[in-house]
């Protein structure tokens, strides 16, 4: 089974839902909360068929390690990692020129995560990141990105 991450947040669930929608798994929401924002994102949930679990605010903090949940807390699967292979043959069958974000010892999760938005903001296909000496995806880096 993929390695399953926790994303929290109103910005970073709805970036998950627009980016890889495919990947979440399930949600845990607020029961207590009746933000407009909110009934949004649960709305586009339930019409993807995702399992919804309401619950409350307590087990939000406990989900997402006391972090700023704002009443929402999805899992979903992590992005597939490619070997250094499967890159270059990737690059290689690109039909136009790509543009790439490589990275090197980047290991604050907010770092990485500012790299990623920036990355995004500016068309690139995709960021190279080393395994070793480097941060990992994790909700703190969604969080930011």
């Amino acid at each position: 089974m993929a390695d399953i991450q926790k994303i929290y947040g109103l910005h970073a669930a709805q970036a998950l839902i627009n980016a890889r929608p495919d990947q979440i798994v399930g949600a845990w929401v607020d029961r207590e909360r009746k933000d407009s924002k909110l009934r949004a994102i649960i709305r586009l949930l339930e019409n993807m068929g995702i399992r919804l679990e309401f619950t409350d605010k307590k087990m939000l903090e406990k989900l997402s390690s006391n972090g700023n949940h704002q009443g929402i807390v999805l899992t979903a699967k992590l992005p597939q990692e490619r070997t250094e292979e499967a890159l270059k043959k990737a690059i290689k069958e690109q039909e136009e020129d790509a543009f790439y974000l490589v990275l090197d010892q980047v290991t604050d999760p907010h770092n990485l995560g500012a790299c990623l938005r920036t990355a995004l903001a500016v068309g690139v296909q995709g960021v190279i990141v080393p395994k070793d000496n480097a941060c990992r995806l994790n909700a703190t880096v969604c969080k930011v990105a």
